[in-house]
C-alpha cells in the first residue's frame, strides 16, 4: 500500500518512530554520559610514563653472595631495559681485555664486567642515587651521621674519587670483601655504591 507524500502517518508509525527517537535518545544519552566518568580501571599516567627499575637489594644480594654459578647470569638476564647504556673497553691485571658497561636506571647504575670468549659476565658495582636499600638499612637522604654508623664495624679507606666516605667491609659471614662509598650533600646521604673487589 503506497500512501501520498502529504499523507499523515498512521498511528501505529508514529509510535514506531517514537520509539526509534526514543531508543536513540537513550543511546545518546548514555553515550554521552559515560564520557564524563572515569574508567573504572584507571589508568596512572606516571606509572605509564616511568620506566622499570631493578630492585637493588636483589641485585646486592646476587652480586655479593651468588646462590649458585648461573645467579648473576639470570638477574643480568632479567633485567629491565635500561634508560642508558654506556660501554668500554678495558685491559684487566692480567692482560686480559674486559667490556665494562653501565646501564642506567632512574636512581640505580648496575655495572658488569664482561670478560668475553665465553666466560660469566660479572656484576661489579651498584650504585643508588634514590630510593633505599633494605637489606644494608640504608636510604638516600637519610642524615650522614646515620649512614656512617651502618660502617662503624668496616675498614675505613681513603674515600674514592667523588666520595666522601669509603669502607672496606670483609667480615660479613655471608657474601665476599666489597667496598663501599658514600657521597654527602647538606649533611644527607646523596649517593652509595657498592664495589665487588675482582681478582
Amino acid at each position: 500500500m503506497h500512501r501520498p507524500v502529504s499523507a499523515q502517518p498512521t498511528p501505529n508509525e508514529r509510535r514506531a518512530t517514537h520509539v526509534l527517537a526514543a531508543g536513540l535518545g537513550l543511546i545518546l544519552a548514555v553515550t554521552l554520559g559515560a564520557c564524563g566518568r572515569p574508567a573504572t580501571n584507571p589508568v596512572d599516567p606516571e606509572a605509564l610514563a616511568a620506566p622499570a627499575r631493578p630492585d637493588p637489594d636483589t641485585l646486592l644480594s646476587v652480586m655479593l653472595a651468588p646462590s649458585g654459578p648461573d645467579a648473576v647470569e639470570n638477574a643480568l638476564r632479567g633485567l629491565p631495559e635500561p634508560l642508558s647504556v654506556t660501554s668500554r673497553t678495558v685491559v684487566g691485571v692480567h692482560g686480559n681485555v674486559a667490556e665494562i658497561s653501565e646501564l642506567r636506571y632512574e636512581g640505580l647504575e648496575v655495572t658488569t664486567y664482561d670478560l668475553g670468549g665465553g666466560q660469566r659476565t660479572l656484576l661489579v658495582a651498584l650504585e643508588l642515587t634514590a630510593g633505599s636499600m633494605r637489606n644494608h638499612d640504608l636510604t638516600i637522604g637519610m642524615d650522614a651521621a646515620r649512614a656512617l654508623s651502618r660502617f662503624a664495624d668496616a675498614r675505613s679507606l681513603p674515600a674514592a674519587t667523588g666520595a666522601s666516605a669509603s669502607f672496606s667491609v670483609e667480615d660479613e659471614p655471608l657474601s665476599a670483601p666489597y667496598q663501599v662509598d658514600l657521597t654527602f650533600a647538606a649533611g644527607r646521604l646523596s649517593a652509595v655504591a657498592w664495589h665487588a673487589y675482582l681478582d
